[in-house]
């Protein structure tokens, strides 16, 4: 599906201020804006960055896996809170895309394929396979996972706990 025009989502590479950043996350009237170094991390108001002189976005992001640097929003977390958000992203990947890898090879795993499994399906999938992992998830917590994915990037994958 076609995005609108006008409409900038999390994983969009845009000019600002000279440099090139990834838009990493939308949060209400702010935005996350990583360097494409990676070594800078920005929070902004979205109406500053849209009305910068010079102002452009290069790149839409594409359905599937996110272009946002899976650890540069992540830099400072401790190792199992990195770790936990760095899986989480690759069990929302595999339930939207039918890959965990962002490179595939092969076909996806039984349960996973978006061409003969629905999301629902998927979605109910993913959480059997992590409880029956020992993890005990529920369907509506791999939705709000999708969700905050989707809104935030890897960082909203983030316990804040």
């Amino acid at each position: 599906m076609k995005r609108p025009a006008g409409v900038l989502e999390v994983g969009d590479r845009i000019r600002f201020e000279g440099r090139i950043h990834v838009l990493a996350g939308l949060d209400g009237p702010r935005c996350r804006l990583i360097a494409d170094e990676g070594a800078d991390v920005q929070v902004l108001l979205l109406t500053q960055v849209l009305g910068a002189q010079g102002f452009a976005v290069l790149e839409h992001s594409r359905p599937g896996p996110r272009r946002v640097p899976a650890l540069g929003p992540l830099d400072g977390l401790g190792p199992a809170v990195r770790d936990k958000a760095v899986a989480w992203e690759r069990h929302i990947r595999e339930v939207e895309t039918g890959h965990a890898d962002p490179a595939p090879k092969g076909p996806p795993r039984n349960g996973y394929d978006p061409a003969v499994c629905g999301l629902a399906e998927r979605e109910a999938a993913k959480a059997a396979e992590l409880t029956a992992r020992g993890e005990p998830v529920s369907v509506a917590t791999v939705r709000r996972m999708r969700a905050r994915y989707r809104e935030q990037g890897v960082w909203g994958l983030v316990d804040g706990r």
